[in-house]
């Protein structure tokens, strides 16, 4: 009985840290989607901001 239970709780910390593992790696995944997500956004803006000077540009002619 006494190796069950030695047995059942290696078990149960080994599962306990791989499930911390894949914790860390889902949120490091999240972290940089959101990071790029936020690169693509800031491009974007910049972008618009160009078009609406080249705009401004045409209509003062």
């Amino acid at each position: 009985m006494n190796f069950f239970t030695i047995w059942a709780d290696t078990s149960q910390s080994h599962e306990a840290e791989r499930s911390f593992k894949r914790l860390r790696t889902r949120m490091a995944h999240v972290q940089n989607s959101e990071e790029k997500l936020e690169t693509t956004r800031l491009h974007y803006i910049q972008v618009v901001k160009a078009f609406e000077s080249a705009l401004q540009l045409l209509n003062k002619r």
